[in-house]
C-alpha cells in the first residue's frame, strides 16, 4: 500500500523566489538553446527584472524566524521523518521474514511481529516486562515525558563531544524499532553517527530558575522544546535529594550527605547511551559532585559470548571499576574526576545526570599598539633562600584568564620543584595551556590515566588485555628514565622530576621553546654544584626533531600562526610534511594578528628506534608529541617490534587526528603497538567513531593515547 509522510515546505514568508515563466519569452526563445519562434531577441531585461524580485525576497526575509525554522527541521521535523521511514523499513523487513517462514497452510495463524523480535534477541539479553505499578511514583511523569519524546521521534541530535564516548547504535543493545541520527555533521567529511534501530542519544537542558544570564547565555534548544521536560527532571532533583525512603547513595569518598544537595543548573537526559570509559570536562563550580539514576525497562546485555560483569543486572554504572545499579537507585559521583561508564545493557534506558559545571568567562580584551602587534611579556621571577614567588604586576587587566590561572599552578608547582626555580612562560601565548594541561592537579595531568581502564571493548581478543575495572596509575612517577619529546617549555620535565624520576631526557626542535626548556630546567646553583660533584645530570636537553626515518638527518620545521585573537601558538610547530599550515594572502587571513608568511627553520632530526636513536637503555617511560611525527613513527616496520622499544613500559603519546583524520590509520598504529606487547587505551575507546568501518575523525582535536607493558626482561 502506498505511504503518505508528512514533509512540510517552508512557511510562503520563507519561500525563495527561483524563477519565473513568461508565455511569450519561451515563445522567443524557447526552452532550450537555440529554440524559439525567433532570433536574436535581447532577454536582459526579463533576467534583470527577476535578480530584482529576488532581491526584494531577500531583504524581507527575516532572519530570526528563518533560523528557527531551520533549527526546528533539523531537529524535530527530520529526525520525525526519518523515524518513519526506519519504521517503514523495519516493518518490511518483518514481513518480509513472517512471508518466508511462514506455513503453507492458509488457516495457520501469522505468527505477531513482537514475537518475532523476542526469538531474534539472546536468551540472556531479554527484558524482563516492567509494569507502570512497578515503577517508583516519584519518576512516573519524567519517564512519561520522556517516552513521549522518544516516541515521537523528536529527540534532538547529540553534540559532537558528548558522542564522542557513546558506543555506537549499530553495536549496542537496544532492540526498540524507531531509529534516529544522533549526531550528523553539517560537513560532508566527517562521519556521522548513523544509529540502527534505535534511538540513541543525549542532550542538556539547564534550570531557568538559576541559570545565569549574564553574557547573554541562550538557552540550549532542549529548553525551547520540551519545556514541560525540564520543570519535571528539576523538579525530580529536589525531591530525590529530599527524600527519605530512597536517598541517593554515593560513589564519592569526599561527598557529603549530611547535608541536602544545592539544586543543579544543568542536567544531561540521555536515551539508550551507552557510554564508554571517561571522565566529565572542565569542573564543577561550587557543587563537584554530579547525581545520576536511571528510569526505563533495560535489562543485562551478554557481551561476546559472555556476561557482562555488572552488579545490577544490565544499565548500571561503572565508577572507577565498580558497578552500581542506578535503576531508580540515585548516586552520587564525581564525574570531573572519577573516570565512569555504562554496563552494557538492552531495552529501553533513560538516565539523567545533574551537574554545574564552570562556565567558561568571556575572554578580556587584549590590548595592542599602533601596528596591532599584540603584547608579549615574560613573567618575571624573584627567588631567595626560602622563598620563591612570581612577581605579578598590579594591573593584570591585560592577562588572560588562562594566564592567570598558569600564574596559580606555576606557584604551586615551585614548592614540589624547590631546588629549580620558578617556571617561566610567556603570557597572550599558549604557553599557558600547556601548564594547564600538565599541572593542573584538580584535573589530571593530560599524560596520566589514574584509575580503572573500565570495559574498553577494544579489538583484541587475544585474553591478554586487562580485566573489566583493573585499576591503572599510568604516570612518570616511580620511572628511572623518562623521554620527553616534544618537550616545549619544559613543563611536562619539571613535572616528571618532582614525581620523583631521577633523569630525563628531553627533545625539543624550536629555538625559543628551546631557550625556555633550558632556563626552567637548570637547577639553583647549590643543586648544581651538587650534581658536578657527583657527576649526575638529571635533565638531558637536545635541539632535535624525533623521526621515524632510520638515521640521523635535517628537516624543515614550520612555525605555527598565531590564532585569530593574536595569542601566541607555540605549541603547534612542526615539520614542514606534517604542518597544518601553508603561507596565505594578507587579506584571506581571519585576524590582521596573524602572519601571513610563515618562519621556517632548519633543523636536525634524530631517528626514534635503532642504535642511534632517541630511545637508549634505561627509558622507561616515553612521552611522545611530536605534531604529526608520530603518525610515521607509529606506524612504521620498528614500531610493531618489541626489542625496538627496549626497556619502555608506558608510552603515551598524542595521535594528531588534526593531520590524519582516517581511523582506520589510527588503528593500523594501535595494532603495531599490540604486536610489540603493548596494551593500548584512551578515553572513547569502544565509541562509535571507533568500531564503524571506514569512519573519518569529526572532532577539532587530537587524542591522547596509553600504552603499557611487561618488561620481559624484568
Amino acid at each position: 500500500s502506498d505511504v503518505i509522510l508528512d514533509t512540510p515546505t517552508a512557511p510562503s514568508n520563507l519561500a525563495y523566489f527561483a524563477g519565473g515563466r513568461f508565455h511569450f519569452a519561451e515563445l522567443v526563445m524557447g526552452k532550450g538553446k537555440g529554440g524559439g519562434i525567433f532570433e536574436h531577441v535581447d532577454m536582459e531585461e526579463e533576467d534583470d527584472w527577476l535578480d530584482y524580485l529576488r532581491d526584494l525576497l531577500v531583504q524581507r526575509r527575516n532572519v530570526v524566524e528563518e533560523k528557527k525554522w531551520l533549527m526546528e527541521m533539523r531537529d524535530v521535523v527530520t529526525p520525525r521523518i526519518r523515524a518513519q521511514l526506519d519504521q517503514i523499513a523495519h516493518d518490511d523487513l518483518l514481513r518480509s521474514v513472517v512471508e518466508t517462514t511462514a506455513p503453507t497452510n492458509s488457516n495457520s495463524v501469522v505468527a505477531d511481529t513482537n514475537d518475532l523480535q523476542d526469538a531474534n534477541i539472546p536468551k540472556d539479553d531479554r527484558v524482563k516486562e516492567e509494569d507502570d505499578d512497578n515503577i517508583p511514583p516519584l519518576y512516573m511523569e519524567t519517564l512519561t515525558l520522556l517516552r513521549n519524546i522518544s516516541n515521537s521521534g523528536q529527540w534532538p541530535k547529540t553534540s559532537m563531544a558528548r558522542s564522542r564516548v557513546i558506543r555506537s547504535p549499530a553495536t549496542a543493545s537496544s532492540a526498540t524499532a524507531n531509529s534516529v541520527v544522533a549526531s550528523s555533521p553539517s560537513s560532508s567529511s566527517t562521519s556521522t553517527f548513523k544509529g540502527q534501530l534505535s534511538h540513541c542519544g543525549s542532550f542538556t537542558v539547564v534550570n531557568e530558575n538559576i541559570w545565569s544570564t549574564e553574557d547573554d547565555r541562550p538557552l540550549p534548544l532542549g529548553n525551547t522544546l520540551f519545556p514541560d521536560l525540564v520543570k519535571s527532571v528539576f523538579q525530580l532533583e529536589s525531591k530525590i535529594v529530599r527524600s527519605s525512603s530512597s536517598p541517593p547513595t554515593s560513589a564519592a569518598d569526599d561527598a557529603d550527605m549530611t547535608t541536602i544537595r544545592p539544586p543543579s543548573t544543568h542536567c544531561a537526559v540521555n536515551c539508550n547511551a551507552e557510554f564508554t570509559p571517561h571522565v566529565d570536562s572542565g569542573r564543577g563550580q561550587g557543587q563537584s559532585l554530579s547525581m545520576i539514576v536511571a528510569l526505563g525497562k533495560f535489562g543485562q546485555k551478554s557481551v561476546a559470548g559472555r556476561s557482562s560483569d555488572g552488579g545490577g543486572g544490565g544499565g548500571g554504572l561503572f565508577v572507577e571499576g565498580t558497578a552500581y545499579d542506578i535503576r531508580y537507585n540515585p548516586l552520587v559521583f564525581d564525574g570531573w574526576r572519577q573516570r565512569h561508564w555504562t554496563e552494557p545493557f538492552v531495552g529501553e534506558r533513560f538516565s539523567l545526570v545533574w551537574f554545574t559545571p564552570e562556565l567558561k568567562k568571556k575572554k578580556k580584551t587584549i590590548s595592542s599598539d599602533n601596528n596591532g602587534a599584540v603584547e608579549k611579556k615574560m613573567g618575571e621571577v624573584k627567588s631567595g633562600d626560602h622563598d620563591v614567588s612570581i612577581e605579578i604586576q598590579q594591573d593584570s587587566s591585560w592577562k588572560r584568564d588562562e594566564d592567570l590561572r598558569a600564574e596559580e599552578l606555576v606557584q604551586a608547582h615551585a614548592l614540589q620543584l624547590p631546588s629549580y626555580p620558578p617556571l617561566l612562560f610567556r603570557y597572550n601565548s599558549t604557553d599557558a595551556l600547556v601548564i594547564n594541561e600538565i599541572l593542573d592537579v584538580d584535573g589530571k595531568c593530560a599524560y596520566e590515566w589514574k584509575g580503572a581502564l573500565g570495559n574498553c571493548f577494544t579489538k583484541d581478543d587475544s585474553g591478554s588485555k586487562p580485566s573489566n575495572g583493573t585499576m591503572v596509575d599510568f604516570s612518570p612517577r616511580g620511572h628511572n628514565c623518562v623521554l620527553d619529546i616534544g618537550a616545549h617549555i619544559g613543563v611536562f620535565t619539571r613535572y616528571a622530576l618532582a614525581s620523583g624520576c631521577n633523569r630525563v631526557i628531553a627533545y625539543e626542535p624550536e629555538e625559543d621553546n628551546l631557550d625556555l626548556l633550558r632556563q626552567n630546567t637548570k637547577p639553583k646553583k647549590d643543586l648544581q654544584k651538587d650534581n658536578e660533584r657527583n657527576h649526575v645530570e638529571k635533565i638531558e636537553i637536545h635541539n632535535s626533531a624525533v623521526v621515524a626515518s632510520s638515521q640521523n638527518g635535517f628537516g624543515t620545521l614550520v612555525r605555527a600562526r598565531s590564532r585569530n585573537d593574536g595569542t601566541s601558538n607555540t605549541w603547534r610547530h612542526s615539520l614542514e610534511e606534517y604542518s597544518q599550515y601553508v603561507d596565505r594572502e594578507a587579506s584571506s587571513l581571519p585576524s590582521q594578528l596573524q602572519e601571513a608568511t610563515l618562519t621556517r627553520s632548519r633543523v636536525k632530526t634524530i631517528p626514534l628506534f635503532g642504535n642511534d636513536g632517541a630511545i637508549v637503555p634505561g627509558v622507561t617511560f616515553v612521552k611522545l608529541d611530536c605534531e604529526g611525527a608520530e603518525i610515521d613513527i607509529l606506524l612504521s616496520p620498528n614500531a610493531r617490534e618489541y626489542k625496538s622499544w627496549r626497556d619502555v613500559t608506558h608510552l603515551v603519546f598524542e595521535w594528531s587526528f588534526t593531520k590524519e583524520k582516517r581511523v582506520d590509520v589510527f588503528h593500523r598504529a594501535q595494532k603495531n603497538l599490540q604486536d610489540a606487547g603493548f596494551h593500548v587505551f584512551y578515553d572513547g575507546q569502544g565509541s562509535w567513531w571507533d568500531t564503524e568501518p571506514n569512519v573519518i575523525w569529526p572532532f577539532h582535536s587530537d587524542l591522547v593515547v596509553y600504552a603499557m607493558r611487561t618488561n620481559k626482561s624484568s
